[in-house]
Formats: structure tokens, C-alpha cells, sequence
């Protein structure tokens, strides 16, 4: 199908977005160019993904009955896209008023914000269901820590290798918690997501790694009382990371704990930084929120 249409006296094509002119020559190199292919192939694909999400909001409107599911294919469809849209983008949905005017160009309304938010549950249940989809029939291994920077929070990650040999992450579960788990509750919630939520086979559970914090290795202890064959991998980094905590360097030792209190109490010292390095000094790891060897390591050059 070309996908070109007569918009406003004009031909229109709705797979590249732009208007065309009537010279048959013309439209013809357009509609062979790889470019116009693309573009509805690209079509296609967004079809196809809407019936299967339609499919799956049949099946949600039987279990839950939310507003609006008398509404049209298309606008409930469109109504979905927009909030995964601005869930993904990290966008306030409250903020969702500041687009309406322009999102609803496209001849589909939108809802109040608690209406939309109403649809998040079914979005998550989506999500689940392609992670799901995803991890069928693979061997599969669990990460998973814990963080109390912001907030008591547990995370947790599959890890798998496609049948093309390409390894995949997903996080399957992130929590805030009232307060900070134990081991065997930590082992319980981990077990469940996976076996429950997930359907992991525990012939299919290979390994689980997580850091040397006690609580993770009481966890692995209770995981590996139900499902003996999981391997327990210590994290290889912070392993590594751990080797200069036995080091007696204590010149180096006072030094960076000279450094660490200059750079945390003084701004002066945090503006010279930069302008004379161009860069800001660093405070946190990226992988270990609490890790104040991390500016050890930025001054070792990562040794």
C-alpha cells in the first residue's frame, strides 16, 4: 500500500509525513525510495502492535472494568501510547495539560491526569507479559541489591542471552520498602517474583549475583536451600574493588581522607575543581551509591 492521500487539495504521504507534487514521476521515485519503504513498514509495525495491545485491554477490561473501556479501538489505543510515552520519557503526567492542545491534533482526546493514571496498572501488566514473552524458554540468571540513598528500595534484574547470542537485562521488580528486608524475606520476595510473577522454571534459574552486603548473602544462602543448583556469584567489582580495603597505605589513606573533607565542605574548592579540569568532582559511584573509594579510583586512574 503507498499510503498517499489527498490532504487539504494537496497528496499527502502518511508514511513519511510530508507533501507530495502530482507529477507522476515523481511519485513514483518517491514511493520506490527506501525511505517510503520504511515508512510502511514502520506503519505496519504500529498496527500490528495496536492489535495485539487491543487485545491485551480485552483481556484486562474482564478482570477490571476501568473507565472508558467503551470507548473506540483507536482512541483507547491512543490514549495507552500517550501515557507509555510519558512514563518512558520520565515526564510528570500531571504536566500532561501543558501537551493536550497539541497531542490531540491528531483528532483523539485525551482524559483528566487521574483517569490516565488509572491505566498505569494495565501498562505495568503489559510490561510483565513481554518480559515474560521474552524470557520464555531461556536460561536466565538474577541480580538484585538493595539501596538506602534516597529511599529503602529493592531492585531486581534477569539477565539472558538471546538465541542470536545477544545478553539482555530487564528489571522485573523495583520496591519501595517500609523497611529493610531480612535475609529470608529478601530469598521469599525473590523466589516469588520470579516463580510467580515471571514463570521462571527453577531448572532454568542458572546463577544469582549480588555484593557482599550480609543481608544479600543470608538471602543467597535461604535461595539456594529451595534451589540447590543456582551458583552464587559474588559481584566480580566489587570483589576487585574490595582488594584495596587490605592494602596498609597509610599516607594514601590520609590523603584521601583529606580530599574527601576538602571536596564535601568546600565550594570554593568544587568551582576551582572544575574550572581548572573542566569537569565536576565526582560523589557518588554510579554503581555503589555509598563507595567513597570511588574517588580513590578516579584518582588512580581506576586502579
Amino acid at each position: 500500500m503507498s499510503r498517499l492521500k489527498k490532504s487539504n487539495n494537496k497528496l499527502f504521504c502518511e508514511a513519511c509525513r510530508e507533501e507530495l507534487s502530482e507529477n507522476a514521476s515523481i511519485i513514483k521515485r518517491h514511493v520506490d525510495s527506501q525511505k517510503h519503504k520504511s515508512g510502511v513498514e514502520k506503519i505496519a509495525k504500529k498496527k500490528k502492535r495496536d492489535l495485539t495491545l487491543l487485545d491485551a485491554m480485552k483481556n484486562y477490561d474482564k478482570e477490571v472494568h476501568p473507565k472508558g473501556e467503551m470507548l473506540s479501538d483507536n482512541q483507547r489505543a491512543f490514549r495507552v501510547r500517550v501515557l507509555k510515552t510519558f512514563l518512558k520519557a520520565d515526564v510528570p503526567l500531571q504536566k500532561m495539560d501543558h501537551f493536550r492542545e497539541l497531542l490531540e491534533e491528531g483528532g483523539y482526546r485525551l482524559t483528566s491526569v487521574p483517569t490516565m493514571r488509572q491505566l498505569i496498572p494495565y501498562v505495568k501488566k503489559e510490561e510483565e507479559e513481554m518480559i515474560k514473552g521474552e524470557i520464555s524458554g531461556h536460561n536466565i540468571s538474577v541480580i538484585f541489591d538493595g539501596t538506602t540513598r534516597l529511599a529503602e528500595a529493592l531492585a531486581i534484574v534477569v539477565r539472558f542471552i538471546t538465541a542470536d547470542w545477544e545478553i539482555k537485562q530487564r528489571l522485573v521488580r523495583f520496591q519501595l520498602i517500609a523497611k529493610s528486608l531480612k535475609g529470608d524475606e529478601l530469598a521469599r520476595k525473590i523466589i516469588t517474583v520470579l516463580a510467580q510473577q515471571y514463570n521462571v522454571q527453577n531448572s532454568s534459574l542458572c546463577a544469582a549475583m549480588r555484593d557482599g552486603a550480609s543481608v544479600n548473602g543470608a538471602a543467597m544462602r535461604t535461595v539456594k536451600a529451595v534451589l540447590p543448583k543456582v551458583v552464587d556469584v559474588y559481584c566480580f567489582s566489587h570483589a576487585i574493588d574490595g582488594i584495596g580495603s587490605d592494602f596498609n597505605i597509610p599516607k594514601l589513606r590520609r590523603f584521601l581522607q583529606l580530599w574527601n573533607a576538602l571536596f564535601s565542605h568546600s565550594p570554593a574548592t568544587r568551582i576551582a575543581w572544575k574550572e581548572r579540569m573542566g569537569i565536576s568532582n565526582e560523589f557518588y559511584s554510579p554503581t555503589s551509591w555509598w563507595d567513597p573509594s570511588f574517588l580513590a579510583s578516579e584518582i588512580t586512574g581506576g586502579c
